[in-house]
């Protein structure tokens, strides 16, 4: 499960911190229009699973953009893996 989070003060710090703990997600990317809030957060947990980028949680079509992003790193990584196995 691929997991986006708008926004990064309290409330979106709190559910990155309690997922973190658990291994139901394979990632979770916390954003935020303050991108150094978004990277204090993610840095706090030091979870390579979780990511930080910067978003107006306004401008849908950027939401949409960071989740095509994703899926797309994420297809890169699959097909480079399945390169290297035997």
């Amino acid at each position: 499960m691929r997991i986006l989070v708008v926004g990064a003060g309290g409330v979106g710090g709190a559910v990155a911190g309690i997922a973190a703990r658990r291994d139901f997600f394979e990632r979770m990317v916390v954003a935020d229009d303050a991108a150094d809030r978004a990277r204090a957060a993610v840095d706090r947990l030091g979870d390579p699973r979780i990511t930080a980028a910067r978003v107006d949680a306004s401008d849908a079509a950027g939401i949409a953009r960071l989740g095509y992003a994703s899926r797309t790193r994420r297809a890169e990584r699959q097909a480079a893996t399945s390169r290297d196995m035997p």
